[in-house]
C-alpha cells in the first residue's frame, strides 16, 4: 500500500494545481470578463469543488467492485478544462510559451498522478477480492528441455489449482424448490440402489439379501461414516443452514456474521455440514479473505 508521505505529496500537488486554477479563474472573471467579485468567487469555488468531489468519488469507486467510469471521466473533464483555462490565462497575460507551459503543467501532473493512483487502488481491490489469479510456476528453459513431460504436468497441476480455487469461491445456492427439476445426486443414487436391490431380492439367496440390506442401511444412515481426522464433529447451530453443498465462502461469511471467527470451529462446522473432510488450507484462506471484507 501507499505510505502516508505518498498521500501527503499527492495532496500538495493537488493543492498547488487548485491554487493556480483559482487564481486564473478569478483574474479572468474579474479583470477580463468584468464580473463582480462575489460571482467570480462563486464560479471558482463551484469549479474547484466539483473537481475535488468527483476525484474523491473516483477514489472510493476504485476501492470497490463497482464501475466508477462516469465519475472518473468527469474528473478528467474538469482537469482538461482547468488546463485550458490556465493556459489561456497565461496567453492573455502575455507570459509567453514558458508561462503557458508552467501554468498548464500543474493540472496535467495531477491528472497523471490521479490515473496512476486509481489504477493502483483498483488492482489492490481486485487482488483482495481474489479476482487476480496467481502466476504460473516457472520451471526454466533448461528444465523444459530436460524434462518436457514433467514440466507440462507441472503447468497442468497449477491450472487445475486455479479452477478448484475459482470453484471454491462460488456461492452456489441449493435448489430447494426444485425449480430446474434436477434431483439431488445423493438421493438419486440411493433410489437407484434401492430399486436394484428390490428387483434382485426376489431371486437372491438369503446371504446376498442380508448383504444388500446392510448396504441399504449404510446408505440411509450417513452418520455412520468413518471417524474423520479432525476429531469429534460439532452439532450444527440453528443459525447455520443444513446445506451440504454450501460453499466455503458462504460458510465463512455465515460464521463471521454470527460471531464465530475461530478457524478450528469453522473447520469442524464444515466437516459436520458436508459429512466429509475439507481442505483446511483452502478454508483458512477463504476465512481470512472474508475477515478482510468485514474490516
Amino acid at each position: 500500500m501507499i505510505k502516508w508521505y505518498g498521500h501527503v505529496l499527492f495532496a500538495v500537488v493537488v493543492l498547488v494545481a487548485l491554487s493556480m486554477t483559482w487564481y486564473s479563474m478569478m483574474d479572468l472573471a474579474t479583470n477580463t470578463l468584468s464580473l463582480p467579485f462575489i460571482l467570480s468567487l462563486g464560479v471558482s469555488l463551484a469549479f474547484d469543488g466539483g473537481a475535488v468531489f468527483l476525484g474523491l468519488l473516483s477514489i472510493e469507486y476504485a476501492k470497490t467492485a463497482d464501475s466508477g467510469v462516469l465519475a472518473e471521466l468527469g474528473t478528467f473533464a474538469f482537469i482538461a478544462t482547468s488546463t485550458f483555462i490556465v493556459v489561456q490565462h497565461a496567453r492573455l497575460s502575455d507570459w509567453g510559451i514558458v508561462g503557458m507551459v508552467m501554468f498548464g503543467a500543474a493540472p496535467i501532473i495531477v491528472g497523471v498522478m490521479l490515473k496512476a493512483y486509481l489504477s493502483f487502488i483498483t488492482r489492490q481491490a481486485r487482488k483482495d477480492a481474489g479476482r487476480i489469479v496467481e502466476r504460473l510456476p516457472v520451471a526454466g528453459k533448461l528444465t523444459w528441455l530436460r524434462y518436457p513431460k514433467e514440466s507440462f504436468k507441472l503447468i497442468s497441476v497449477a491450472m487445475q489449482h486455479r479452477l478448484i480455487g475459482a470453484a471454491t469461491k462460488m456461492d452456489m445456492p441449493t435448489d430447494k424448490y426444485n425449480i430446474f427439476g434436477q434431483e439431488q445426486p445423493v438421493t438419486a443414487t440411493t433410489d437407484k440402489v434401492s430399486r436394484t436391490a428390490v428387483d434382485k431380492t426376489e431371486n437372491t439367496p438369503k446371504t446376498i439379501t442380508e448383504t444388500l440390506d446392510k448396504k441399504l442401511e449404510q446408505l440411509s444412515h450417513p452418520a455412520t461414516r468413518p471417524a474423520l481426522t479432525s476429531g469429534d464433529k460439532l452439532s450444527l447451530p440453528v443459525w447455520l443452514p443444513h446445506e451440504p453443498t454450501m460453499s466455503l465462502g458462504k460458510l465463512s461469511r455465515t460464521c463471521l456474521d454470527n460471531g464465530v471467527s475461530d478457524l478450528e470451529t469453522v473447520y469442524r462446522y464444515a466437516i459436520s455440514l458436508k459429512g466429509q473432510d475439507v481442505n483446511k488450507m483452502s478454508l483458512s484462506r477463504t476465512l481470512s479473505r472474508e475477515k478482510q471484507k468485514t474490516t
